[in-house]
């Protein structure tokens, strides 16, 4: 593996799931409005195909509108204390993926790594849903997802540009979310999608334009499989963050909000519990 680049980039894929699109289509940002007062949301893929930049051209126009751009967590703090964060990554000493799954579970991981050229036992150290996550990553890198997202990209632009740049929730927060669950449940949830990701290609030129059908059928797979992962993953996240962005929307300054796209999506999605507040739901055309 290449450790430090890999590890920080696969933080944020994990709260995924995961040429500009026509003048005419629709895309994926979306406006919401509270009387005179917007805000932009807009449902990020972490990690993109070269292909797929420049970014349709609605992303850019939410970007230049607003006057602060809210991300799902503290980019700048990935790097700054990575040292410290990748202790979450590590089981303690004595345990190993081998002894935290069960024997089932890992010998179907086990032919999956294969599948995708790794070898699950340079993995061994890893708590399992950190292990999972740095496989999907090899997986993406095999389809050519090479680039980093639309979170990345906006958050290196609104460094330059000097725009505010706000949080939803901390660092420490991602990293011990899946703490407390069954690390099979992760497991056997992770793996079911590994066969959906092969339409990946498909699931991003939709979502290009603004299409939520792929990535719901994701979503909804996972929900399906592992109540209790997309409760943690998406249900009590994107309630927290309800507060958060009625406030947006309660003062005179236009924000941009960046979160993966699954967050949007379904009636656990922060676009129904929008529309459920009463607030003007536009997609950006």
């Amino acid at each position: 593996m290449k450790p430090m680049k890999q590890m920080l980039r696969a933080v944020l894929l994990f709260f995924v799931l995961l040429g500009g699109a026509p003048a005419f289509a629709q895309s994926a940002v979306w406006k919401i409005s509270h009387g005179d007062n917007v805000m932009y949301l807009a449902g990020s893929w972490h990690l993109l195909r070269p292909t797929d930049y420049p970014l349709p051209k609605e992303f850019d126009m939410a970007f230049e509108r607003a006057e602060a751009v809210a991300f799902e967590t503290n980019l700048d703090m990935l790097n700054l204390k990575a040292m410290t964060y990748m202790q979450h990554f590590y089981l303690p000493p004595g345990k190993t993926l081998k002894t935290e799954l069960r024997p089932d579970v890992y010998e179907r991981l086990a032919r999956e790594s294969a599948a995708i050229g790794a070898r699950l036992e340079d993995f061994q150290q890893f708590k399992p849903a950190w292990a999972i996550m740095f496989l999907e990553v090899k997986l993406l890198e095999n389809l050519g997802f090479v680039k980093p997202g639309v979170d990345f990209h906006y958050y290196a632009l609104a460094k330059k540009a000097g725009k505010r740049r706000l949080f939803m929730e901390s660092v420490e927060t991602q990293l011990t979310i899946f703490d407390d669950i069954d690390p099979n449940e992760i497991a056997e949830a992770s793996m079911g999608e590994f066969d959906q990701y092969t339409r990946l290609n498909e699931y991003v030129d939709e979502w290009k334009l603004g299409k939520l059908e792929g990535t719901e059928e994701l979503v909804e797979q996972t929900r399906l499989k592992s109540p209790a992962f997309y409760n943690r993953l998406f249900t009590k996240r994107n309630h927290a963050w309800l507060p958060r962005l009625e406030r947006f929307l309660k003062t005179k300054r236009t924000e941009f909000v960046i979160v993966g796209f699954g967050h949007l999506i379904g009636k656990d999605g922060l676009l129904h519990l929008l529309r459920g507040k009463g607030y003007k739901v536009e997609q950006l055309k």
